[in-house]
């Protein structure tokens, strides 16, 4: 399977107008319950993870400029989600469940609207362990 239920990282490096709601990258079931969503609100970048339609984590990485490329790095496993944003960590969330994920997108979301409107750079999905996300952002 190409999704490791125990966890991993995604690393990206895109760019966005930073208006507005922006997916840049979401995993889910088809449904707005079960999701993990790395995405920008204005120019906060942001990854909120769903599990049963209850909110598990929602946290703010940092502030991106618009159209400027950034770095951003989210690992993630039971208890244990971890952001960076070009290098600096966010505060992590230490209490959160992950959610049973079929679906992988790319710059779109499950709603209409929040389109990225930007470019993805570089993409990779580290499986297993959860890494160090500023580390990686280096």
């Amino acid at each position: 399977s190409w999704w490791d239920t125990n966890g991993g990282t995604v690393y990206l490096e895109a760019d966005t107008p930073a208006t507005g709601t922006r997916t840049i990258w979401q995993v889910d079931d088809g449904t707005a319950n079960n999701r993990i969503t790395i995405y920008t609100s204005g120019t906060s970048l942001k990854v909120t993870i769903v599990t049963g339609g209850v909110t598990q984590a929602d946290i703010t990485i940092g502030t991106i400029s618009a159209y400027t490329v950034f770095k951003t790095a989210v690992s993630f496993q039971t208890n244990d989600i971890r952001a960076a944003l070009n290098g600096v960590n966010a505060t992590p969330d230490t209490s959160a469940t992950l959610p049973t994920v079929n679906n992988c997108k790319f710059g779109a979301s499950l709603t209409a609207g929040g389109e990225l409107f930007g470019h993805i750079v570089r993409y990779k999905y580290f499986t297993g362990t959860t890494l160090n996300p500023g580390a990686l952002t280096l």
